[in-house]
C-alpha cells in the first residue's frame, strides 16, 4: 500500500498501544504517545481486511528514526509491544526491507497512528504510472484504492486519503 509522502507527519520506532477502556472495534487499537502527544492508533490491516503473514521475534532496538516515507507493509496482528519486534536491514538499491515503524499521519488539524512492518520510503511516482486499479477480491481495500502502479515489479495500490480519513473519522471516533 502506498500514501502520498505529504501527509505523513512522523514515523518512528514502534510505541506500546494503550488500549481504551469498553471500547471493542478493532480498527480502533488504542492511543499511543508520541512525544508527550496521546494520538489515536488504528489498525489499518482491520480497515482494509488483511491478515499477516509474518511472525517476528527479536527484540527491537527503541531508537528513533525521522526517516519518512510512503511505501509500507502490512501490521501483523497481535504484535502491539516494541519488545516483539524485529529489525530487517534498511532498504538497499534492489532490495527489499525496512524496519517496523509507527507512522503519524496528518490531514489539516486531523491526526492518526498506525504500525507497518516495513517502511520502503519515499518513491516518486510519474502521473503515467499510475493506473486504474482492477477489480480486487478484497472489497475493503477495493474502496479505499485511487489507483495502483507498479513497484519492483509488484502492483501498489495507492490509497486514497480522503477516503481513507473519512473512514477513520467515521468508523474510529
Amino acid at each position: 500500500m502506498a500514501l502520498p509522502a505529504s501527509i505523513f507527519d512522523q514515523v518512528i520506532a514502534p510505541s506500546p498501544v494503550h488500549a481504551i477502556p469498553h471500547h471493542t472495534d478493532p480498527l480502533l487499537r488504542g492511543i499511543v504517545n508520541v512525544r508527550g502527544q496521546l494520538l489515536p492508533c488504528v489498525s489499518i490491516h482491520s480497515l482494509v481486511g488483511i491478515t499477516a503473514n509474518v511472525a517476528m521475534e527479536k527484540p527491537f532496538p527503541g531508537k528513533s528514526n525521522p526517516t519518512s516515507g510512503f511505501l509500507a507493509k502490512r501490521q501483523t496482528p497481535g504484535l502491539s509491544s516494541p519488545a516483539k519486534l524485529a529489525p530487517k536491514p534498511c532498504l538497499q538499491s534492489g532490495q527489499q526491507g525496512g524496519y517496523p515503524r509507527l507512522v503519524v499521519v496528518k490531514k489539516e488539524r486531523e491526526v492518526w497512528s498506525f504500525d507497518v512492518d516495513e517502511l520502503y520510503g519515499l518513491h516518486f511516482c510519474q502521473a503515467e504510472e499510475l493506473r486504474r486499479a482492477p477489480a480486487l477480491n478484497n472489497q475493503s481495500l477495493a474502496s479505499l484504492t485511487q489507483s495502483i502502479f507498479t513497484w519492483h515489479e509488484k502492483n501498489v495500490s495507492y490509497l486514497d486519503v480522503e477516503q481513507l480519513f473519512a473512514i477513520l473519522r467515521q468508523r474510529a471516533i
